[in-house]
Formats: C-alpha cells, structure tokens, sequence
C-alpha cells in the first residue's frame, strides 16, 4: 500500500485553521512605507494577523488591506460615514491593530496620506496555517461578467465584495 496519495491542506481545510499558528513576524524598519503600497507576502496562509504602525504621531496612519487596489482607491463619504471605493482600514501611529482572525495571504499598506513626504515603519505578526500560499485563491475584487443574468466569462476569478 503507498502512501503517496496524501493530499496537501486545501484552503477550506478547517482542521488546518484549528491548531496554534506557525509564527511570522516582519517588521519594515523605521522609514520604510510611505505613498507606494508595500506587499507583505505569507509563504502559507494566515490563521491570524496583527500590524503594528511605528509611526510616532495619531496623525502618521497607515491603510491596511487585502488588494493593492482596495488601499488605493479613492472614493467620497456619502454623509452617513461610509466611503466608496475604499477598501481599507485606518491605522493611527503609535497603535496595533487587534488580533485580525483573517484568513489571506497577503497584506498590502501604503500610507494614508497620499500627499505626505514622510515615511513611517510598521511591524506585522501572522499565525500561519499549513495551507501553502499557492493552494490559496486570488481575493480580487472584481470579475469580467457577461450575458444577461451576470454569468463568469471563461474560468473566472472568484469575487470578494469589499476587497478592493
């Protein structure tokens, strides 16, 4: 009997999600992110996350989020506090986020100010799955759709709402 027919953790794997986190821990240095967005690849996917901004005022924040375009938008407040196109969370300096039970395999942070001439560093920690980056899915937030009823042109992409 061969026990090569051992299947490697997919991203739906739940028990791969249920055990302590392999540790990961990157921190960018003191002048590192600033108005070009910085892409933080996980060789596996994350169970948990944290990013830390080093900046040393409230007002040096960092976005966080899960697309290089979702951190780049612009978008305007409709009045009631939401904002359009944005995909992002704000992180004041000098603060941590919680602990973000997210699964993903990359995090991409740029400076919130795009007209700032400063740059401020931050430090990222991950528990990792055992869930390879490569057996993970692309989070797009967009798709080519076409046909009457909104039907996935080719293969397709799957979509995220919210990611950017």
């Amino acid at each position: 009997m061969s026990l090569k027919n051992w299947n490697a953790p997919g991203p739906n794997f739940v028990p791969a999600y249920q055990i302590s986190g392999i540790p990961f821990v990157t921190s960018s240095g003191d002048t590192e992110v600033g108005v070009t967005a910085i892409r933080v690849e996980f060789p596996y996917a994350t169970r948990f996350f944290t990013v830390e901004n080093h900046g040393d005022a409230s007002d040096k924040k960092i976005r966080i989020g899960f697309t290089e375009n979702g951190i780049s938008a612009s978008g305007s407040s409709d009045g009631a506090g939401r904002w359009g196109n944005n995909h992002y969370y704000v992180l004041p300096g000098g603060e941590r986020t919680e602990r973000i039970e997210v699964r993903c395999k990359e995090l991409y942070i740029q400076l919130h100010d795009q007209t700032a001439s400063y740059k401020v560093g931050f430090s990222v920690m991950a528990g990792l799955s055992q869930v390879p980056a490569s057996q993970f899915p692309v989070i797009t937030g967009s798709i080519t759709l076409t046909g009457s009823r909104d039907q996935i042109l080719g293969s397709g992409i799957p979509k995220f709402e919210g990611v950017g």
